[in-house]
């Protein structure tokens, strides 16, 4: 992939890298960990949202439905889809 080809690129050519070239990479990363940590917020809320409409914090909703004692509302399907979503875009915002 091209993924591949520049770290190999990169870790070939660490002495010669051009500022440009540098640069670049350096903007492409920050506008990546912007756009992670705009997703987290954006999940967040939406997590929010539900916690406060069934007056129930996330860590209660997951004992609860995964139990079954909640049923299969489309709501809480969201709920815990949201909620493994945003587990998933911080383990890759930590790798960032």
């Amino acid at each position: 992939t091209q993924m591949q080809r520049l770290e190999k690129y990169i870790l070939t050519s660490q002495m010669s890298i051009d500022k440009i070239f540098a640069t670049t990479i350096s903007k492409l990363y920050s506008r990546e960990i912007k756009r992670t940590n705009q997703l987290i917020s954006r999940l967040q809320a939406q997590i929010n949202k539900f916690e406060n409409q069934y007056t129930m914090n996330s860590k209660e909703f997951v004992e609860k439905f995964d139990k079954g004692s909640l049923g299969d509302e489309i709501d809480y399907i969201e709920w815990s889809s949201t909620l493994e979503m945003l587990e998933n875009v911080k383990k890759r915002k930590n790798i960032l």
